[in-house]
């Protein structure tokens, strides 16, 4: 529990926090995209009367990171020919 003296320092220390529809609205993504990256411990949360906030410092210093596996290195045109080309025959 966070105690200060006044109201003023309460409601300066919950500025940051902004509700998963703000934050879908900051990202220009869906709030289920929000949820998602709640779920993967990606944005930090606060849960205050049964909704969540995150911090809007998170969402807006938020760099999605690019999945999947790293492409395979191009294979150089001459090898590959090389190798799919059928062997030259001598004709009589």
């Amino acid at each position: 529990m966070i105690k200060t003296s006044n109201k003023s320092d309460q409601a300066d220390h919950f500025q940051d926090w902004i509700t998963q529809a703000e934050a879908a609205r900051i990202r220009d993504v869906s709030p289920q995209g929000i949820s998602d990256l709640i779920r993967r411990g990606r944005l930090q949360t606060l849960l205050i009367g049964g909704k969540t906030f995150v911090r809007r410092s998170e969402v807006e210093a938020f760099k999605p990171t690019t999945g999947g596996r790293p492409r395979k290195k191009p294979v150089a045109k001459k090898a590959a020919a090389k190798k799919t080309a059928a062997p030259k025959t001598k004709a009589d």
